[in-house]
């Protein structure tokens, strides 16, 4: 599995900078993801979120690489992977501020980290899934190229219940989508 170090420090698109998250980023964080219509189709986000809830998630965010996703001058967003079992199998997650949606922001975000993700590792096998009522993320997904692959049963922190989502794997060679946008890869010290 390509672990985080391997991984360019900065992603940047036409149109946003992706970033390792900063403490700084905590307020931004907490006040996007706390709403309900973002927290809701999450698995692991408590509602209410809080800023504390931020600061713990940037502090330890777990066995992967994660972005915060900028645009102009602000956090909108989170886009990254982890590994979920010992198969060496990496799951794409991400969310998206709600007045950012409808834009194309996260397809764009999402492609750059897969990505920079087969340039450290081209044989990453990359996985993804969504709660079976999250019509956006289904179609952020099916423009990434991703194929179905069934269904499972997931907890949702926030909705205090099971859900059943989708999963789906990325081809070797995903199929391109409508935009094919060109990603600068740049590691410390670059634009930020």
């Amino acid at each position: 599995m390509t672990t985080p170090h391997t991984m360019p420090t900065t992603l940047m698109t036409p149109r946003l900078r992706l970033r390792a998250p900063v403490l700084a980023d905590a307020s931004r964080i907490a006040m996007f993801i706390g709403a309900w219509d973002v927290a809701k189709m999450l698995a692991r986000v408590p509602h209410p979120y809080t800023e504390q809830d931020a600061r713990q998630w940037i502090a330890d965010p777990g066995h992967g690489q994660h972005y915060v996703v900028v645009h102009a001058n602000g956090v909108i967003g989170v886009v990254g992977f982890e590994a979920r079992d010992a198969s060496g199998a990496v799951e794409l997650g991400y969310w998206l501020a709600q007045p950012f949606w409808g834009r194309g922001f996260m397809t764009e975000a999402a492609a750059a980290v897969i990505q920079a993700l087969r340039a450290c590792d081209e044989n990453a096998v990359v996985t993804c899934s969504h709660f079976e009522d999250n019509a956006a993320s289904a179609a952020v997904i099916r423009k990434l190229g991703f194929l179905a692959t069934g269904e499972r049963q997931m907890h949702s922190v926030s909705r205090g219940e099971t859900v059943r989502s989708l999963t789906y794997g990325l081809p070797s060679v995903a199929p391109r989508h409508g935009r094919q946008h060109q990603t600068e890869l740049e590691t410390a010290g670059g634009v930020l």
